[in-house]
């Protein structure tokens, strides 16, 4: 994580249309099967993933994990982030073994301040296509990250 001064509000607005890498991410048996028994679900018919699959398997695929996201808003450790919403859409449900596309960006920010207090709120998406372009999901997230001012 960085531990620079807070991002200007330029350089925080800059930030809307960032593009992920993105990638392909396919889920294997063992990793559907231990997700499973974490969420306690009961284990699904042969080759269905599990749905919280589509959190993990879009950053992965996107070619971003947590980390990378809180860099580009300078995370700071004195920092403090809340995940405010997810939003979950699921066209066609997940499967092991299939060949994921995924795209995100960053598709917003606000800033807010109070005090000596400020809370930087980030939006972004993820799509998740097979293979043939067909969309299976989209996820679209908000993060606060609360800090106080340098």
């Amino acid at each position: 994580m960085n531990d620079v001064s807070l991002l200007s509000d330029a350089a925080l607005d800059a930030l809307v249309g960032h593009r992920f890498p993105g990638g392909t991410y396919r889920i294997e048996a063992w990793e559907n099967r231990l997700l499973t028994e974490a969420t306690g679900a009961e284990p699904l018919p042969e080759g269905l993933a599990h749905p919280v699959h589509v959190f993990h398997t879009s950053l992965a695929g996107a070619g971003i994990g947590v980390a990378d996201i809180l860099d580009l808003f300078a995370f700071r450790p004195s920092d403090g982030v809340v995940v405010v919403a997810y939003d979950w859409e699921l066209h066609r449900p997940l499967h092991e073994g299939v060949l994921y596309r995924m795209a995100g960006a960053i598709t917003g920010v606000e800033r807010k301040r109070r005090g000596d207090r400020i809370a930087d709120h980030l939006f972004f998406m993820v799509n998740i296509d097979d293979a043939a372009g067909v969309p299976v999901a989209s996820i679209t997230n908000e993060w606060r990250i609360s800090r106080r001012q340098p």
